[in-house]
């Protein structure tokens, strides 16, 4: 997906200060962004009204619906009739802004363009503007799962706006009622956060796409909470998911499991054909670990931050060996302390780089 490879690089860049390799790619980014705004039949804005959609299967050949949801039925209004295209997809939006905004960054540290830069700053805030007028549901405090091809906002709540907080565009205020949303016993199932909550027709604990739980959908979440400050949910939805591995082979992270609870079951139900292993749950882990640490890079500044880290009571320490921070390798232990989290540099080598940590 277009926005996701821009994101990529960009974090890419704050990882490791490769000019090189970030400059051999920017083309390819602005391209990218470019078609994120194409107004032509197959671009990102058909229609052009500034949002990101999509108009499912042509002639009958291909998906119908185009997000990471993407099964037939993975776009449902709360009753579960269907929505009818073109679509525009609430963390699509949400990863347009991040993309736009990330783009503009790499245009101004990178290539030393802030001119060109700017066009895409103001494309990140309209389209963000966009996002509150449209998705926004002042009676659920919650977003929109998306506009269908009327530009009427689907009030289903479902898993997709928490990816707004991983895209850190949304305000404070709002990320909490996002977040206790996500929370509550609707969508989190006491191991995951459901797909869709349990509360809307539309919703089938069995379901691929309307009541399962996604590890990868979890722990881009856990990212956003802890990027809002929120390292304890974000510790919540962590420990609900290592206590659903001890259920799985060799504690490997499924695709899906159904989102039938603790209160309902012993152990989460298998869904029947999801992929084991699967790379979106395998990597989900490393999200999860660097939520609930809150590490975060900025190498092209010279610094690495730690941002109120925390572990679940049942563990102890974790300690991180020839950790890669651009030219610098790092062995640090984060351990517990009471009810917090301390952190120990053990060892640092190659490039000097400012480690600031707030406990």
């Amino acid at each position: 997906m277009p926005p996701l490879f821009i994101i990529l690089l960009e974090e890419y860049w704050r990882w490791t200060a490769d000019k090189n390799g970030v400059s051999a790619l920017l083309p390819a980014a602005i391209k990218a962004a470019e078609w994120l705004i194409s107004t032509e039949r197959w671009g990102g804005d058909p229609d052009g009204d500034g949002l990101i959609e999509y108009h499912g299967a042509a002639g009958g050949v291909g998906l119908e619906n185009q997000g990471w949801k993407d099964s037939a039925d993975g776009v449902p209004w709360p009753d579960y009739k269907l929505a009818k295209s073109p679509i525009a997809l609430i963390e699509v939006q949400g990863y347009a802004v991040d993309a736009f905004r990330r783009l503009a960054a790499l245009l101004k540290e990178v290539s030393n363009d802030a001119d060109a830069a700017r066009p895409w700053e103001q494309r990140a805030d309209e389209l963000a503007a966009r996002i509150e007028e449209y998705f926004w549901l002042p009676q659920q405090q919650y977003y929109a799962l998306a506009l269908d091809g009327h530009k009427q906002p689907l009030p289903t709540i479902t898993s997709n706006p928490g990816h707004l907080l991983f895209n850190k565009i949304i305000s404070a205020e709002r990320a909490q009622s996002v977040a206790q949303q996500l929370m509550g016993p609707q969508l989190f199932s006491g191991w995951g956060i459901r797909t869709l909550a349990s509360q809307q027709q539309a919703y089938n604990p069995l379901s691929y796409h309307n009541g399962t739980v996604w590890p990868h959908d979890n722990s881009m979440i856990a990212m956003g909470l802890s990027n809002y400050g929120m390292q304890p949910m974000a510790l919540k939805i962590f420990d609900a998911m290592f206590i659903a591995a001890r259920s799985f082979t060799h504690m490997q992270l499924p695709e899906l499991f159904c989102g039938i609870g603790p209160s309902e079951a012993n152990f989460p139900v298998h869904y029947p054909v999801a992929c084991l292993p699967q790379a979106w749950a395998s990597g989900s882990w490393f999200l999860f670990l660097r939520a609930i640490l809150g590490i975060q890079p900025n190498v092209p500044r010279g610094r690495l931050e730690i941002l109120q880290p925390c572990l679940p009571e049942w563990l102890k320490e974790v300690r991180l060996s020839n950790l890669r921070v651009g030219n610098t390798t790092l062995d640090l232990s984060f351990f517990r302390k009471g009810n917090r989290a301390n952190v120990e540099v053990l060892g640092v080598e190659g490039d000097p780089l400012r480690i600031q940590i707030q406990i």
